[in-house]
């Protein structure tokens, strides 16, 4: 199986808004390339998503909305990854830009130090 995150988010897009073109300008990207995903994903699956129909949009498949829900939530679930991943980066530099002390050296400075007067 080889289909893309963006594949899946051009056809749950598309899918919302029943017509290549508006989701084409919704994604801000062309035409083509929606026809193209699902295209592409219709073929891996072989199945139909999307019934086109000129110049009226797109009618969804029985198949195609079950198919629709599922994609749903799975890229509900990688959108939520990705804030996870993203917040794990954030406390991952934190922890770079404050680095731990290890007390033993100060401690260690502490006593061997001279008072200066």
């Amino acid at each position: 199986m080889n289909v893309s995150i963006r594949q899946l988010q051009y056809i749950r897009t598309n899918g919302a808004c029943r017509s290549i073109s508006r989701a084409a300008k919704e994604l801000q990207i062309s035409p083509s390339s929606i026809g193209a995903a699902i295209d592409h994903v219709e073929n891996e699956f072989g199945l139909r998503i999307f019934i086109r129909q000129p110049s009226k949009g797109l009618t969804v498949t029985l198949l195609g909305r079950g198919l629709l829900q599922f994609v749903g939530g799975l890229l509900a679930q990688v959108e939520d990854f990705a804030s996870h991943a993203s917040g794990m980066k954030n406390v991952a530099q934190l922890s770079t830009a404050v680095p731990a002390v290890d007390a033993e050296p100060v401690n260690d400075f502490e006593t061997r130090s001279i008072a200066i007067y």
